[in-house]
């Protein structure tokens, strides 16, 4: 809501055409600042700093690996951009206590409105998690170029922990069916970092 209230107030104060507004709203929201707003809400980037700079620094550096999903993700997701190795079943921290500890990260970043989360299991525990665009875009611009190969390998391992997740049971589920539809591009990524036996496995599920 406070990057819709910033870039209504530029617009109304911008001579740029609406589709051109609209193509740009990133850098807009960059350069908008609203004067009749509360201090800390007068531009994105104080808001956005307020809460992300109270964070621990390793918390900062897992919430920018996240900005790698252009989609929403299931922690198992969060586990492999932050290094963590898989099995036969997933990320080798998939078991209850692993993954709540990984839950415990993403449901810190959820209360300080860093994050969102995206579905529900049918025992209200959290599903997948997804950024608002505005709050992608911030962080995604502090990720260095030296950590770009480590979060390609992570997003790519969840290209084929989402093909082993859905295969055989996605056309039970409409909910996973629409989650790989949109994330067909990480398991592309997997496809072209698999070798042998692996990579022939992930072909089939990704063709079921």
């Amino acid at each position: 809501p406070l990057a819709i209230a910033l870039l209504a107030g530029e617009y109304d104060v911008s001579d740029v055409p609406p589709a051109g507004f609209l193509a740009n709203w990133a850098h807009e929201l960059a350069q908008a600042e609203r004067h009749g707003l509360a201090g800390h809400h007068r531009t994105f980037a104080v808001a956005f700093n307020r809460s992300y700079e109270r964070l621990a620094a390793p918390l900062q550096a897992r919430l920018r690996a996240l900005t790698r999903f252009p989609f929403p993700f299931f922690a198992e997701g969060a586990a492999l951009l932050w290094g963590l190795g898989t099995d036969e079943t997933g990320p080798s921290a998939s078991s209850e206590q692993g993954l709540g500890a990984i839950r415990q990260d993403l449901g810190e970043f959820t209360r300080r409105s860093l994050l969102q989360v995206d579905g529900w299991f049918e025992d209200d525990t959290a599903a997948t998690y997804r950024f608002q665009p505005a709050l992608q875009q911030a962080l995604a611009r502090r990720v260095g170029d030296d950590d770009q190969a480590t979060l390609d390998a992570g997003y790519a391992a969840y290209g084929a922990w989402l093909a082993w997740r859905g295969y055989g049971d996605i056309h039970k589920d409409p909910g996973l069916s629409r989650l790989v539809r949109r994330s067909l591009d990480a398991l592309d990524a997997a496809t072209d970092r698999l070798e042998g036996n692996e990579r022939l496995w992930h072909i089939q599920r990704l063709a079921w």
